[in-house]
Formats: C-alpha cells, sequence, structure tokens
C-alpha cells in the first residue's frame, strides 16, 4: 500500500478482540468502574492508530492522554502515582 501496511488491520483486529478482556482483568475488576467501560474503550481503542487509514499520528497520542486523565479522574490512580 502507499501510506501503510495491510498487516496492521490484522494487528488492529486482534487488539480490538483482546482490549475489553484485558483492561477488565487489569484495571476495571471493580463494579464501579466497570460502568466506566462505555466511555474508556473509544479512547483506548483509538489511541492504537486508525484501521480506515492505517495510520497513526498525534491524534491518537492524544487518545491515549484523556484515556490516562480517565483513569485518573475514577480514580484507578491518584497524585501519588505521579
Amino acid at each position: 500500500m502507499r501510506f501503510g501496511n495491510k498487516a496492521f488491520r490484522t494487528w488492529y483486529e486482534k487488539v480490538k478482540d483482546n482490549l475489553e478482556s484485558n483492561l477488565f482483568d487489569h484495571l476495571l475488576n471493580n463494579e464501579n468502574l466497570q460502568k466506566a467501560w462505555i466511555e474508556l474503550y473509544p479512547y483506548l481503542l483509538d489511541s492504537f492508530g486508525s484501521y480506515e487509514r492505517i495510520d497513526y499520528g498525534t491524534g491518537h497520542e492524544m487518545n491515549f492522554l484523556v484515556f490516562l486523565y480517565c483513569l485518573y479522574w475514577i480514580g484507578i490512580y491518584t497524585k501519588t502515582d505521579f
């Protein structure tokens, strides 16, 4: 392809298929925190790049920062973790 490797889509699908179970297992084992999943999932998934365009850029990096901020906001991280 001109702009990206088509194998990225295969990798992205694997990430998408495993993202929910991995996040629940490691971070969201509290029932109240699981309610935040609907907000957290898109930010984390979009932080891996664009499936359609097969690209990665600063917007995707920003999604990861917003994901981390959300974790801070719901109490996964505190100021002492900084």
